[in-house]
């Protein structure tokens, strides 16, 4: 139905927003704020013209502090009437937010909102005159929740969820089904004639008859499988009328159970023993599970187990742990010494011999039972079995549920007792631990050096490369460990010396050139080699260790972003970078690479003197006002190449007064006078995505990503000024540099490459030509090289 201002809209119209309370998504699971700004950004994406009852709050209040004034938004909105329509807001686990006991102390926040607050701010919306704002909230029973909420009316959900409780058994008792099934006859058969190399001969024993005409064995299994229907129903109908509602109960039992399936010596009878033995209350449920974790454990086990149970629990006060990172956390070492003394990597050769994210899960099982679960970040569907879905090594690491923290910080928990406290103490010892290991302080065997008077230095860089990728768990250190013991323990006097000081010293540039700056600098080149390879890890670590320098970033900023250009071009994914660029403008090539190489002395001069005047711009020109100029000049000849500014800012011809004025310009492009607010996140999907090229289709995914970055555009408003002709300058000379060029149909169209193009692609080996379709237009790269190295 079409709207008009001051018209009613019908009451069959609803948005529905929701959100769940989880401390363990953090601090910001939990936090009142966060909340209210989900619910109101659900809002506005499904329906644009709420936006003018918030424009005036967001105006009046600064970048800072426009979230104090949410709850007037939803007053607005409250009192906006039959001209909005039917909002109804879902929020569950409200009983897990940290105000329930205390004050919620968000780190983004730095506010304090109690629970009551929020219900006294819910209670007023519904209560306004006319409010077509509703909540439906859900919680487990606590008192200053019910007492806040009493005159509303109240659902007892295990009263009202058999339907759902019924689905969830049936599904896992599928899952028990399945994890019986044995390999059928004709595998057998199927494996003894691969053993045999031939054809499995017919018996030559002797064959007795029966009455039936069927073998005593295939009759005795017959029987076996269908005696399995029933015996499987009667447990499914034990799980339904026992759940008591409590969908935690059903799928800690059926973890139980497959337990003991997996023994393969089980019999039905004592399966439906057992099952009746197991406690009916989730508590007691959880002191058997303790119980019997502490008999079946020898002392290292234990250990395992109790490591697992901090680094879960403090990680419900960061941030959340990945299964690849708990796989590295226990991998660390216990005894320092010790491990410092090995030949080979510590913490490689202490990882788990799993072979798979399924081996590591039911590893994880053996060692902390149903109390830590593996789920996926997009659903985090706890309810789906445990075998129904694949693990992938970014799926999120958590407790199983509240009730499950509460429980281990209990005496109850016994030898695995830890509260947030101490858990948070044990993990910050072992993260300092995990870095003297990574990177010791000395030299050791099992860790690659880098000194400057080696020959070898390069391929010493590659086992460096290698190793960085394999320090599995820096980038959750950097995220949650004190920036100012990062700093000291990377930057002091008794820093890993031969390690990673050689990538943390800014040193000047000797040259210009791109693919010069990716060659001559260890930085640059490390950085090639990670994309080139696709170690994702590497370049991510070495970016967060060069974070904590002041101007790192700023001074490799153009020899990491060269180096991820040069690696997408070598491996023929030149397509990605027309999303880079504008649409509506053409694309054109500067002038000859010839023109600049006489004058390639000069520009290293400048390059230098860059540096020595501290300024953090490095090759080719960026400020955009000289360049528009350069780009627009028609001048040919030489003399006037060197009286023109922005000609003389490229070939570097400027005097020092000039110098000056445009080192002026410069400072005020990296300001925020001239900053483009997008081109870090644009240079970062480009490094991104050159490293994943190994691993999936670049250009689709590179795609959704930048639109994400962006806001869901490509290059528009500022990009077009800055970020799209910096790295169309990268792009033209890494690609006339090694021989290859673009030829595009579409929106922006280059010409065919010049002579000097040409006689330098003929020094490369020819290949077959590749074309690549996208959705806007074709692609060819012409005699593109593969070189082992950007020299």
């Amino acid at each position: 139905m079409p709207r008009h201002p001051g018209q009613g809209l019908p009451d069959s119209e609803v948005l529905v927003a929701d959100w769940f309370y989880s401390r363990r998504g953090g601090l910001d699971g939990v936090s009142h704020v966060c909340m209210l700004r989900s619910i109101l950004l659900q809002l506005l994406a499904k329906d644009p013209s709420l936006f003018k009852y918030y424009k005036k709050s967001y105006q009046s209040s600064g970048w800072a502090d426009w979230h104090k004034s949410l709850p007037i938004v939803f007053h607005e909105l409250a009192r906006a009437g039959s001209h909005i329509p039917r909002i109804v807001s879902i929020l569950d686990g409200v009983d897990e937010t940290a105000s329930a006991e205390g004050p919620d102390e968000s780190r983004v926040h730095q506010e304090r909102v109690s629970l009551v607050n929020m219900l006294d701010l819910l209670s007023a919306l519904v209560e306004t005159p006319g409010s077509r704002v509703k909540f439906i909230i859900l919680s487990r029973l606590q008192p200053s929740i019910e007492r806040a909420l009493s005159q509303y009316d109240q659902v007892i959900l295990e009263c009202m969820n058999g339907e759902d409780i019924e689905k969830i058994v049936k599904a896992n008792v599928r899952v028990l089904e399945k994890v019986m099934e044995s390999p059928d006859d004709d595998t057998f058969k199927s494996l003894l004639r691969q053993r045999s190399g031939r054809a499995a001969l017919p018996s030559r024993s002797r064959q007795f008859p029966t009455h039936t005409g069927v073998s005593k064995s295939t009759r005795m299994f017959g029987e076996t499988k269908a005696r399995k229907s029933k015996e499987l129903s009667e447990i499914r109908e034990y799980l339904i009328k026992h759940a008591q509602g409590i969908i935690l109960w059903v799928t800690t039992i059926n973890r139980e159970l497959l337990k003991r399936v997996r023994k393969n010596t089980f019999t039905y009878a004592e399966l439906k023993a057992e099952l009746k033995k197991l406690p009916k209350e989730i508590g007691a449920m959880y002191k058997l599970i303790v119980k019997e974790l502490s008999a079946c454990h020898d002392p290292e086990d234990t250990i395992k187990a109790w490591r697992v149970f901090t680094w879960v629990m403090a990680a419900t006060e960061t941030k959340p742990m990945t299964a690849i990172e708990l796989f590295e956390v226990l991998a660390i070492p216990i005894d320092l010494e010790d491990a410092i003394g090995f030949t080979s990597d510590p913490i490689s050769s202490g990882r788990m011999a799993v072979e798979s994210w399924k081996q590591f899960r039911r590893g994880l099982y053996d060692l902390c039972g149903p109390f830590v679960e593996i789920i996926s970040p997009v659903s985090r569907a706890s309810e789906l079995p445990l075998e129904a879905v694949e693990i992938e090594p970014f799926f999120i690491l958590q407790l199983i549920h509240q009730t499950a923290k509460d429980f281990l910080a209990s005496d109850e928990a016994g030898v695995f007792r830890t509260t947030v406290e101490s858990a948070m103490l044990a993990v910050e010892q072992d993260k300092i631990r995990y870095l003297q290991v990574a990177f010791p302080t000395r030299p050791v065997a099992y860790c690659p050096l880098i000194r400057a008077n080696e020959e070898n230095w390069e391929h010493n860089l590659e086992k460096m490369v290698d190793y960085i990728d394999d320090r599995l768990l820096l980038g959750y250190i950097h995220a949650t460990f004190s920036q100012e013991l990062l700093v000291t323990f990377f930057l002091s006097d008794e820093c890993p010396q031969g390690l990673i000081s050689p990538f943390l010293q800014i040193l000047p540039y000797e040259t210009a050139d791109p693919i010069k700056t990716v060659r001559c600098s260890i930085v640059g080149r490390y950085f090639w080699l990670a994309c080139s390879l696709g170690l994702t890890t590497a370049a991510e670590n070495l970016l967060n260790i060069g974070s904590l320098i002041n101007d790192w970033w700023e001074h490799y900023e153009v020899a990491i972003v060269n180096a991820a250009f040069l690696a997408a071009i070598q491996h023929e994914v030149l397509e990605v970078l027309k999303l880079f660029l504008p649409r509506e403008r053409r694309y054109r090539f500067y002038r000859d690479l010839h023109d600049t190489v006489p004058h390639q002395k000069a520009q290293d001069s400048i390059a230098m003197r860059k540096c020595k005047g501290k300024s953090r711009s490095h090759g080719l020109p960026q400020d955009p006002i000289l360049e528009s100029q350069w780009r627009d000049s028609e001048a040919d000849d030489e003399s006037k190449t060197d009286t023109h500014p922005s000609r003389s800012w490229a070939y570097g011809t400027m005097t020092d007064p000039e110098w000056s004025r445009e080192s002026v310009r410069l400072k005020k492009y990296h300001s925020h006078e001239y900053e483009d607010p997008q081109s870090a996140s644009v240079k970062a999907v480009v490094l991104k995505w050159a490293l994943f090229e190994k691993e999936r289709p670049f250009v689709n995914n590179a795609s959704k990503e930048i639109k994400m970055y962006l806001g869901g555009s490509i290059m528009e408003g500022a990009e077009k000024k800055y970020v799209s002709e910096a790295i169309q300058r990268v792009v033209e000379f890494a690609v006339a540099r090694k021989g290859a060029y673009i030829n595009s149909e579409g929106p922006f169209t280059s010409q065919e490459p010049a002579q000097s193009y040409t006689e330098a692609a003929a020094a490369f080996p020819k290949r077959p030509k590749l074309s690549v379709k996208t959705a806007q237009s074709n692609f060819t790269v012409v005699d593109a090289p593969s070189p082992e190295s950007p020299d």
